[in-house]
């Protein structure tokens, strides 16, 4: 760090400093047209401040007539000072507030904590398992305070006219997640003590944790800069580095934080319960956090979870929007850079697999048959068939279908095309679409050569899948899945069964390299009804069939 840099950052931390130095700060007013002494006490300084002690401190000749370049300067401890408060802008799961007394009947209050509440100097709030809340200041500088924390509010005030407001917060316990307002003029502070160290900023993004079980507190600083003090030693931790403080010992030297992990790519909606998910992991990491939001500002989590490997199951959420957020641990568990990112899922109603049989890629004029699995909570489906993989050109858009469709539309143009269905529920939500599944139109016979009768004896499954995702998939004779026909561990999502005469059931689940995740729903592969009788036919009759 350049000798300029450093220079800076040190003012910096002077102008927020310590607790001791707190009344030894000074602030600084521009004198504008027209100001007086004794209008300048009288809207700035406590009562007991007489306008003489500036007049006397700042060697100013005449109290009335002030030079609009002229500087004021006085201490701090003289503003005026009033008691201000803090808003909970969100909450979720498990909060409670903990107050030594109400104005009421002077007695100890503990209670659930709710949107909109007041904080109140002395006020505590704890938070249960995967539970968090998130708190505004006067200075609109916000903490956002994850599961199993406790935090108590020690000091808040606001210096009335100044603008500038004085915070001091305890974390006893958990992850406290700062964003403080940017205030470049007055003594203004916001610091987080914990049991073993005090955090003192301006104009920052950081994360506290304190560790109960260590004894020892974490802090990473994401913008701006920290002044972390412990046994008399201060560390200026900047942007993108963090420090470890055991209690009664000094912080250790800032480390710098480890990058973001990458995620691996996601499809743009999840339909598949459980859904794995994998990172690039780190060399340097010990460990993972992933967490997961409903607010790209992550001012409170629906669910977190710290673990070693580098893949995880998402949990079982409600269709909806979602942003998840992930981050290395290093070895003495300062937590480094996040990645963010959306997620969307749609589970309900789940889209149908398409069935394509063998021989099927090229159909003559409007003689076929298009089938796709019985999924769950669909009364309906929707099918389109396009000219083109992105549906632009649509020739077929069908909303009241059964489970199949038999051509009832005529495709009059020769060519490649495309289909995909869709789930329709009985309240009319349609889910999303299946896999997009290639259909090609002719109006000549091709001679069908080799083992063309084995051939037509398959049949083809597909669902959305992406490189590198892997699937334990099941097929049974029962929806119990007690008589299994198909149990196995597969990198892609196509299935190829022998053709089948009577109803199959799968089912398929995201798998990970030990396990896999929640089954999803099951589907009810029904039996072609053309083909239904099948074994009864003749090599003949079947010849026949197609000449």
């Amino acid at each position: 760090m350049g000798l300029k840099k450093q220079t800076l950052f040190l003012a910096a931390f002077l102008l927020v400093g310590s607790n001791s130095s707190w009344a030894a700060k000074d602030w600084i007013y521009g004198v504008i047209q027209g100001d007086t002494l004794s209008e300048f006490s009288k809207k700035y300084l406590r009562s007991d401040i007489d306008w003489r002690q500036v007049q006397v401190l700042n060697n100013i000749s005449n109290p009335d007539l002030i030079l609009p370049t002229t500087k004021i300067r006085v201490p701090a401890s003289w503003l005026k000072e009033q008691p201000s408060s803090a808003l909970v802008i969100a909450v979720k799961g498990d909060v409670w507030l903990r107050r030594s007394k109400t104005e009421e009947n002077n007695e100890p209050l503990a209670r659930p904590l709710n949107l909109g509440d007041q904080l109140q100097l002395g006020d505590m709030i704890t938070t249960g398992e995967n539970s968090s809340v998130a708190v505004r200041f006067a200075d609109d500088s916000t903490v956002s305070l994850s599961q199993n924390a406790e935090l108590i509010f020690d000091h808040m005030s606001a210096h009335e006219e100044t603008g500038m407001v004085d915070s001091r917060l305890r974390l006893m316990k958990g992850t406290a997640e700062t964003e403080v307002t940017r205030q470049l003029a007055g003594p203004a502070r916001f610091e987080i003590h914990t049991p073993s160290a005090i955090s003192a900023v301006r104009g920052t993004s950081f994360r506290t944790t304190y560790q109960q079980q260590e004894d020892a507190a974490r802090v990473e600083v994401l913008h701006g800069g920290v002044a972390v003090q412990a046994k008399s030693v201060t560390e200026l931790v900047e942007q993108g580095f963090g420090t470890k403080v055991k209690k009664g010992e000094a912080p250790i030297k800032p480390r710098e934080l480890l990058p973001a992990p990458e995620l691996a790519r996601l499809s743009e909606v999840l339909t598949q319960i459980n859904h794995n998910f994998r990172w690039q992991g780190h060399a340097d990491s010990t460990a993972y956090r992933f967490q997961i939001a409903e607010h790209k500002s992550f001012n409170t989590l629906i669910w977190e979870k710290v673990q070693s490997g580098s893949e995880l199951f998402f949990p079982e959420l409600s269709d909806g929007g979602y942003f998840v957020r992930l981050r290395s641990i290093d070895d003495i568990g300062i937590e480094g850079h996040s990645q963010i990112k959306p997620v969307t899922i749609n589970l309900t109603p789940l889209p149908p697999v398409p069935i394509r049989y063998s021989g099927q890629g090229g159909v003559i004029g409007n003689n076929f048959e298009l089938r796709w699995t019985i999924a769950p909570q669909a009364a309906r489906y929707r099918l389109q068939i396009a000219k083109d993989a992105g549906f632009k050109q649509r020739v077929v858009d069908k909303t009241d279908l059964p489970q199949a469709y038999d051509g009832d539309l005529r495709i009059d143009q020769d060519g490649d095309y495309y289909w995909r269905v869709a789930s329709i529920s009985a309240d009319g939500e349609q889910g999303e679409f299946s896999q997009i599944t290639p259909l090609s139109i002719t109006r000549t016979h091709s001679i069908l050569q080799d083992d063309w009768l084995h051939d037509r004896q398959k049949v083809h499954l597909s669902w959305p899948s992406l490189t590198g995702e892997a699937y334990q998939v099941q097929v049974a004779e029962d929806p119990e899945f007690k008589q299994l026909l198909l149990d196995r561990r597969q990198n892609h999502g196509q299935l190829t069964l022998k053709r089948y005469y009577k109803p199959r059931y799968l089912r398929v689940a995201s798998a990970s390299q030990q396990t896999h995740g929640k089954w999803g729903e099951v589907h009810v592969i029904s039996p072609s009804q053309s083909l239904k009788y099948l074994p009864g036919f003749s090599w003949f009759a079947m010849v026949l069939a197609v000449l």
